[in-house]
């Protein structure tokens, strides 16, 4: 909401706009209508910026390049920041070879970032075999990276099963993944050090895993799928296994025709899609408990997936169930289930002029895609009849299942506030039914990368159309610390302990209403001036509270300034 207009915010807000034209030079700052919020550009980077990453120390990476080689003298990763300008500056990592580290493959655990090496060798002009190399690393900002794993080279493509070509999932302070070790291949647990790194050993004799799709975290397990072989290396279809979080010993829950094309978790189960190929569709199957064996809820099916962010937009979880989209005889809808038959039941929503389903379901939906959290409630964004997205909430119940926007796509929270992209702009709303404003003019690509750290938004934009893309931060001020409370974030205040001073535009550590009143300018004094003679410079007047235009005698309270 806007604040309360009153001598003392419109001077903050005028000190902001100063401030920011100070430290920014020409990325001024693109305000909203709603004055709580402010939008920064934080980079002027060529090539521009194409990923955002999370990591240690609540900061941000800004990435310039995946594995394109446009610019090969440029880093793969260019800028880190915490969103202020005097904490952005430039980063560089790479591996011992002097490989850069991309940024596609880097991910974080804990207060630690990783990297994925991938390289081939062997073929060459006279043919002969292609050998595959990955190795896992620990990621060390502004240094080479630390080797903490080795895979052994192995025949065949990129896309072979025999290195991990996914990034590793990351639970708690374990990671987990699909590796090679000498001789033995197989799901890898990793504490993040070279002693910690081991593949998870299989307890069923009769049965390898050659390849991992993707994992999920129960509350007591680690379930995850892939290509199941025997040991005459003949193809057993798929499987779904389950370790402990200790990685003691991987057990087959079960054997499956098909690829399962998402898996999650919701209590103590995991829910999971499977194609079904005699009668057309995908079906929902759970398992979990302290059973083996796999259930399946119902027949469902799915629209095309190339609209899916990735396969796992197509279940979300919310309070230990699953919610899905269902294609029935009367359409298609929104679902959820506690993993039985009577515990799956479709979503009704409150409001009947916008859900389309004769009994208030959410029905005619025509893509539907992206899950988030927010408030104890589900966020995602449907197409109803080829209208525009729209993004809704739902708590599984009628009354908690309503539209946000009429338009919503990649929705992030920070404390209370929820931004998403309302139509190529950046949109917050304040809380779970507030109203949204639209925060800036800076226009975004057809999938934003969104990313929060500090309770403030990064997102990757342009001022106009044409214009190269840079990154930028989003603050909402009344939640930026402010230390001295004279309405000014610490970030922008020059003086962040003293309430009656907060701008510095030339640097020299007099602030410019000190300096206007006792000169008017600030051109004349500075910290090493002395206008009235004597010896005592002006900042000294400044910090003893005396006047810089008449002559004072020295006393010991000056001593500290010549220590």
């Amino acid at each position: 909401m806007n604040r309360d207009i009153s001598l003392a915010s419109f001077r903050a807000t005028a000190i902001l706009l100063a401030v920011a034209a100070v430290l920014f030079g020409n990325a001024a700052p693109a305000r909203a209508a709603d004055q709580d919020d402010l939008v920064l550009r934080l980079t002027e980077l060529d090539p521009p910026p194409n990923m955002l990453l999370a990591v240690p120390g609540d900061r941000v990476l800004i990435g310039v390049r995946g594995y394109e080689y446009d610019y090969p003298d440029q880093p793969a990763w260019a800028m880190i920041t915490d969103g202020t300008p005097q904490g952005t500056e430039p980063v560089w990592m790479s591996f011992p070879d002097g490989s850069p580290v991309y940024p596609p493959d880097t991910w974080r655990m804990g207060d630690t970032l990783y990297a994925r090496k991938t390289w081939s060798t062997g073929g060459g002009p006279f043919g002969g075999p292609l050998y595959y190399h990955a190795a896992l690393h620990r990621v060390e900002l502004n240094a080479e990276t630390e080797e903490l794993m080795l895979f052994t080279p192995r025949t065949g493509s990129f896309s072979s099963p025999n290195i991990p070509m996914d990034l590793p999932a990351v639970f708690g302070d374990r990671m987990y993944f699909f590796g090679a070790i000498g001789s033995d291949a197989g799901p890898c647990i990793s504490d993040g050090t070279a002693a910690g790194t081991r593949i998870i050993p299989l307890l069923n004799p009769d049965t390898r895993c050659t390849a991992i799709y993707r994992f999920a975290e129960t509350a007591q397990h680690i379930y995850f799928t892939g290509h199941a072989r025997n040991f005459a290396n003949i193809s057993l279809g798929y499987g779904l296994w389950r370790t402990s979080k200790q990685g003691t010993g991987a057990l087959l829950v079960s054997l499956m025709p098909e690829i399962p094309e998402a898996l999650v978790s919701a209590g103590d189960r995991v829910f999971f899609t499977l194609r079904n190929v005699s009668e057309g569709g995908v079906d929902l199957y759970t398992a979990g408990g302290s059973s083996l064996g796999i259930l399946r809820i119902e027949d469902v099916a799915f629209d095309d997936h190339q609209y899916m962010i990735g396969h796992e937009g197509i279940l979300g979880v919310l309070n230990d169930e699953v919610y899905f989209v269902w294609t029935d005889s009367t359409g298609r809808r929104l679902w959820k289930s506690d993993g039985t038959p009577g515990g799956t039941v479709p979503i009704r929503a409150a409001d009947a002029s916008r859900a389309t389903g004769w009994d208030n379901t959410l029905q005619g939906l025509d893509k539907f895609v992206g899950w988030e959290t927010f408030e104890g409630r589900l966020l995602f964004r449907m197409r109803p009849d080829s209208s525009p997205w729209q993004l809704w909430a739902t708590d599984g119940t009628e009354s908690g299942t309503f539209m946000l926007a009429n338009y919503g796509r990649v929705p992030r929270s920070a404390n209370s506030r929820l931004y998403f992209d309302g139509g190529e702009r950046v949109h917050r709303s304040m809380g779970i039914s507030g109203s949204a404003v639209e925060m800036s003019p800076v226009q975004l690509d057809s999938f934003p990368d969104f990313t929060v750290a500090r309770n403030r938004l990064f997102f990757l934009g342009r001022e106009a159309q044409g214009a190269e893309k840079q990154a930028y931060v989003a603050y909402y001020l009344p939640e930026e610390p402010d230390r001295d409370g004279d309405g000014v974030p610490d970030f922008m205040d020059a003086f962040p302990d003293d309430p009656r001073y907060s701008l510095d535009e030339d640097g020299d550590g007099l602030p410019d209403e000190w300096e206007l009143h006792w000169f008017g300018d600030l051109e004349t004094a500075d910290r090493y001036s002395d206008y009235s003679g004597n010896g005592m410079t002006d900042y000294m007047c400044f910090i003893l509270g005396l006047s810089p235009l008449e002559t004072h005698e020295f006393s010991s309270i000056t001593a500290p300034f010549f220590e």
